[in-house]
């Protein structure tokens, strides 16, 4: 029981202190958040000690959120055996993880006082 709340930990820290991550400047980009772009490369630019960029940034065009992909756009041609592989690797992933933790405390705790993964009594 005390494992399986441990291997929560990172989670929760990562639920705590991802909103204040910030968006990368490509997502921004791409959604036509031009200001937000540039004051994250200013950010960047200050924490590295280097000049600020010189020059105006240009987007292509601006992004509507109809534009956007949709979820549907990871089963289109081109993208399906992709997206299929990395929901399948995710998905082995998360439960090989999470069973080994599981079965952990099975193998090391047996009711007869022997540790199942050395046989010692």
């Amino acid at each position: 029981r005390y494992l399986v709340a441990l291997s929560t930990i990172p989670l929760l820290l990562f639920l705590t202190f991802s909103r204040y991550l910030p968006e990368s400047p490509m997502y921004l980009a791409v959604t036509g958040k031009k200001r937000e772009v540039q004051e994250i490369l200013d950010n960047i630019a200050k924490m590295n000690e280097k000049r600020r960029v010189h020059g105006n940034l240009v987007l292509d065009e601006e992004t509507t959120a109809g534009q956007r992909g949709q979820f549907l756009d990871l089963f289109r041609k081109g993208q399906a055996r992709l997206s299929v592989m990395v929901f399948f690797l995710w998905f082995v992933a998360a439960f090989s993880y999470y069973g080994v933790v599981l079965l952990s405390t099975e193998l090391l705790n047996s009711s007869h006082d022997t540790c199942a993964a050395s046989g010692a009594s």
